[in-house]
């Protein structure tokens, strides 16, 4: 039986060990696998004590630097979001627990 080639993993930002928040990311997935994207929010939120959002900024601007770009759309356990990139624009959507939806494409 001959196996197939390995795939490509899909952006490489699932991080299921931490407690700290959930994620997911879109972008040039060499870079992002390249810049450990979800395992450094974490470790920059859980040593360094950064916000979600300080964090996701300070690893964006890190893949950035290495040549690639995309964003981020995480929410942390206290229920914080961040739909941050690093690109002329990222579509998205958020509610909040009062049921106010936000849209955005271009950073506002």
């Amino acid at each position: 039986m001959r196996r197939r080639p390995p795939r490509s993993t899909p952006q490489g930002t699932l991080f299921p060990y931490t407690t700290l928040f959930r994620s997911s990311s879109t972008g040039w997935g060499e870079y992002f696998i390249r810049a450990q994207v979800a395992h450094d929010i974490s470790a920059l939120m859980e040593y360094k004590g950064l916000s979600l959002k300080e964090a996701a900024k300070q690893v964006l601007d890190k893949v950035k630097d290495l040549g690639g770009d995309g964003g981020i759309v995480a929410v942390d356990k206290n229920g914080n979001m961040v739909a941050d990139f690093n690109t002329a624009g990222m579509y998205r959507a958020t509610m909040n627990d009062k049921g106010e939806l936000t849209i955005g494409i271009y950073e506002q």
